[in-house]
This record gives structure tokens, sequence and C-alpha cells, in this order.
């Protein structure tokens, strides 16, 4: 290490952080350890067009986008004088549990709020304020019980099983086990099939699906 290098980690380097380079928001708002008693350096303007970090002095709607949503109605809302980050208060695996949160389960939104051009892969849970972040037939938002999709352990065939868009957290997808005859959701292989026991998973195209076997009846009328 050359000499000098520690005061590249010193609380004025820390002051003097490029807020505007921060692309989400728990590391915009973050208190790092070493420097807990210093003052916030960040927030994060989160009712934007794209999810913004800027300076604490600065303000949401002044050259930052983020006024776009309130010729609609909308709030600039600003951590960390909200409790927490937006997605935090909507943690959830699965559709059920997120709508009890009352937010959005939705595939298509990023969650770290870069923009509705990189969607994130599988399903996840949102605020419901990410509902103006809906890009066309890109994004698939879910708000009431009765929508939820399917979880993998109902489908009981293969067919309907891979055919499927999943509906646990992170995935879009679901799994078949040719030995269980079972639909697994993907998260769930690494403890569910410990030691092989599912056998042969099967994933992509219903097309994938084995073929029924023919019965001796069957066999002997051909």
């Amino acid at each position: 290490m050359h000499k000098g290098a520690a005061s590249v980690c010193d609380e004025n380097h820390h002051k003097d952080r490029d807020c505007e380079r921060i692309m989400n928001c728990s590391e915009c708002v973050a208190t790092y350890p070493y420097f807990k008693n210093a003052p916030k350096t960040c927030k994060w303007c989160s009712n934007c067009l794209i999810g913004r970090c800027i300076k604490r002095g600065s303000t949401c709607s002044n050259n930052h986008g983020c006024d776009v949503f309130q010729i609609k109605g909308g709030v600039p809302q600003v951590s960390p004088s909200q409790p927490g980050c937006p997605v935090k208060s909507c943690l959830a695996s699965t559709c059920k549990r997120c709508l009890e949160k009352d937010c959005l389960w939705t595939k298509g939104i990023t969650r770290q709020t870069i923009g509705p051009l990189f969607p994130s892969q599988g399903w996840t849970c949102l605020p419901q304020m990410y509902q103006s972040f809906r890009n066309g037939s890109v994004a698939t938002v879910i708000s009431k019980p009765g929508d939820c999709p399917a979880p993998c352990q109902d489908h009981k065939l293969c067919e309907t099983c891979l055919g499927s868009k999943g509906s646990e957290g992170g995935s879009l997808e679901c799994y078949w086990s040719v030995t269980l005859a079972e639909c697994i959701p993907p998260a769930y292989t690494s403890l569910h099939c410990l030691g092989g026991v599912c056998g042969t998973l099967l994933q992509g195209e219903p097309g994938r699906c084995p073929r029924p076997l023919l019965n001796v009846h069957q066999v002997c009328g051909l």
C-alpha cells in the first residue's frame, strides 16, 4: 500500500461521495459502521421516472426528473426520512404474502428502480407507487388475491407445470420431477431433491413431458 492511501477511506472522503453515481436506494442511504456517527451524505428520491440518489442538500424535484409524477398528483418520497427504502417494505416470496402487505406482485419491473428498460428476472414484490413504472406489455402487475398465479405445487400434470410462468419470487417457471411426479418451484429443489430423490427434473416447454405409457389392452389392440 503506498503512503497516504489510508486517507482515501477517511470521513471527509465519505462525506464527499458522488451520490448521483449510486444506482440503488440501499447503498444510497446506507450507514457504514466505520462512519456511523457521520452525518448522512445522500438521500434517495423514489417517485421518479428513474430512482435517483442525490446530495442531502438537493431537492428531488430540482433538475432530477422527480417532478414527473407531480403532474399526476404524486408526491416525491425521499429516504431516509421515510422508514427505510421503498422496496424494503414489500419483501415477500409469494403473491399472497405480498398482497397482504398492500403491495404489488409483479414481473418486469426492476427492484432497483433503474427503470422499466431493465426488467427484473422473475416475480417480485413492490410498493403500490411502482404501478407508475409499467411499460406496456413488458410488465405484469397483480394487485388482487384472486389474480395470483397458481403455485407450482398446485399443478398435478407435467404439461400444466411446464406451461406455468411460476409464482414464487425470483422465478418465472416450474420444474417437473419425473420420479416423484411433482411440480416443484426452482428455489425448493436444493432441499426437496437432496440426494437425487427427484430424479430427472424437466424444465422448459410442455413438449418435454414424457408421453404416457400404453397399457396392455391398448398395445394388443394395435
